[in-house]
């Protein structure tokens, strides 16, 4: 146990090399985004569909560790819109709640390599929640300060 500490401490204090920008290459040249989406699609059991959205969140981290902007913006987009497009019925499927749960962790955490599309993923979310009254009333009423009093 005390070894595997040890080199955990060591991964995490040295920066990336070559050799882990060539495995993230190596990864990314298997195209994982369309076997991840083939798995959470495809598979009705719950423990690999939130295997498949784990392996998400992953490639996700990865990227944005490796300065992969690209990555990290397709991974956010398509969890928003498989929470959005699962969700569209009306109700909330195991899908629908494996996904969001994803994008609510991954989204704070990767906001600032954002750009449009990624945001309008993020808002087409809210509004969906919003559609589903899920999100807390604090996001949902305004208070009027147009009053005399």
């Amino acid at each position: 146990l005390g070894e595997f500490s040890a080199t955990e401490r060591l991964l995490s204090e040295t920066p990336p090399g070559a050799i882990e920008r060539d495995m993230l290459q190596v990864i990314m040249d298997c195209s994982p985004l369309p076997a991840l989406s083939l798995c959470y699609e495809s598979v009705n059991e719950a423990p690999v569909v939130s295997q498949a959205m784990t392996g998400f969140e992953d490639l996700a981290r990865l990227g944005a560790y490796f300065g992969h902007t690209d990555i990290v913006q397709s991974i956010v987009r398509v969890m928003c819109q498989y929470f959005t497009r699962s969700s569209s019925a009306g109700a909330l499927s195991m899908r629908s709640q494996i996904s969001l749960r994803a994008a609510k962790d991954c989204v704070p955490q990767h906001a600032p390599l954002f750009k449009e599309a990624e945001w309008r993923a993020v808002l087409d979310t809210l509004l969906q929640m919003w559609a589903l009254d899920l999100l807390p009333a604090h996001l949902t009423e305004f208070d009027d300060f147009t009053g005399t009093n």
